[in-house]
């Protein structure tokens, strides 16, 4: 189970999602090291099917080249 939150300010809703390094095979994480990350959030406001979804990256696809590129700077 990751560590997860969510904050509203004003017309803005930040979600923080921690997920250890070890989840994360093949990954050295160091400042300026750079890896692939897609990430989908689905919105349903209680039951039943998802109203909407968020996407960043390129989607969940079978590449390498197919998602975003994350570089960790601290």
């Amino acid at each position: 189970v990751y560590e997860v939150s969510i904050e509203r300010q004003g017309t803005k809703t930040i979600y923080d999602l921690r997920i250890p390094w070890a989840e994360i095979p093949g990954f050295t994480p160091a400042v300026g090291a750079t890896m692939g990350c897609n990430i989908v959030l689905y919105d349903s406001d209680g039951t039943g099917p998802a109203l909407g979804r968020m996407t960043w990256g390129a989607g969940l696809k079978s590449g390498a080249g197919d998602c975003a590129l994350v570089t960790l700077v601290e």
